[in-house]
């Protein structure tokens, strides 16, 4: 009798383990996330507009979300944006990779001024003008008591190393 009751549980046991093990069912789809096409290296303080990314699982198209967004259009560099996508417990990501970049040279004028003077008048130098942020660096002199021909030189820079040289010729001459 106790034989057979150990043979009977043994079986009872086998069973329910069957029946407890997951069912499988092979399927070879997956989750298929991409970068739609877009504009990733973008000129300095201009915009930057996200082209996203798409998701799909067969013929299921899946919502992707971005989860991390560091691009700064006001500051040269490297940056990302990170997209993520979920569906039956499975998540992915992929990243768009975006250069922020200052290839332009700036864009800078002689102001107008008066650049032939008598000997002994006062010169001003009138200077430069730019809507963009510059440095500017000024060489050369004039010397308002000695006729001649005098070369002051601009070399302006832009936020990523771009130079310009610009050239104000000033003449001083005898009355």
């Amino acid at each position: 009798m106790k034989k057979g009751v150990l043979i009977l549980f043994m079986i009872c046991f086998a069973s329910a383990m069957i029946a407890c093990e997951p069912i499988v069912i092979e399927n070879d789809e997956e989750i298929i996330i991409s970068l739609n096409p877009g504009i990733d290296t973008v000129e300095l303080e201009s915009s930057f507009e996200d082209a996203g990314a798409t998701a799909s699982y067969g013929e299921t198209e899946l919502e992707v979300i971005v989860i991390s967004n560091t691009v700064d259009v006001s500051e040269e560099g490297a940056y990302e944006v990170v997209y993520e996508t979920s569906y039956l417990g499975e998540t992915k990501t992929i990243t768009r990779k975006v250069t922020v970049v200052d290839d332009l040279l700036p864009i800078v004028t002689l102001n107008p001024g008066q650049d032939t003077i008598y000997v002994g008048d006062e010169w001003v130098d009138a200077g430069v003008y730019s809507t963009e942020f510059m440095n500017v660096y000024r060489t050369g002199n004039v010397d308002i008591n000695t006729p001649g021909e005098y070369l002051i030189t601009y070399r302006i820079t832009g936020r990523g190393g771009a130079e310009v040289f610009l050239y104000r010729y000033v003449n001083v001459i005898e009355r």
